[in-house]
Order: structure tokens, then C-alpha cells, then sequence
């Protein structure tokens, strides 16, 4: 069990929809802060941006993994000619 949940909190694809949750609920607080007068920076624009970085971070993953996946399936590729 706690493997599993080891698992998914490390999970690319996990990161990407906390992130892609975070980017939404902060970015509709950020709306909604502009809309009242005389709003400062709050906790909301923290969360987005920490969103926005978590998806950075989850698409970076991802693209490492599939490099890697490209550069076994070559060499295994090479290995059997």
C-alpha cells in the first residue's frame, strides 16, 4: 500500500494533474481577486505559480522518460540487426 502511494506522488502524469488542479483552482482566485478593488498578492497567486511549476516539472519528466524509451527501442533495434 505505501508502495503504491510512493509510487503515484512520484508519478509525471500524477504531477501533472495536481498541477494542472492547482493552475485552475489559483487561477480562478486570481480572477476573482482582480475583480474586487484594491487587491494585493496573495496566497492564490502562490498556488498558481507553484501549479504552473509542477506542470513544468511533470512535462520535463515525460519528455525524459520518452528520450530514453526512444533510445532503448534503438539500441535494441541495432542489438537485433
Amino acid at each position: 500500500m505505501l508502495h503504491s502511494l510512493i509510487r503515484f506522488f512520484k508519478s509525471p502524469y500524477a504531477n501533472m494533474v495536481i498541477g494542472s488542479l492547482l493552475i485552475i483552482t489559483g487561477g480562478l482566485e486570481v480572477i476573482r481577486a482582480f475583480e474586487e478593488v484594491g487587491h494585493e498578492i496573495g496566497s492564490e497567486h502562490g498556488v498558481a505559480i507553484f501549479g504552473i511549476y509542477t506542470m513544468l516539472r511533470s512535462v520535463t519528466e515525460i519528455i525524459d522518460g520518452l528520450e530514453r524509451a526512444e533510445e532503448g527501442l534503438a539500441s535494441a533495434e541495432g542489438d537485433s540487426h
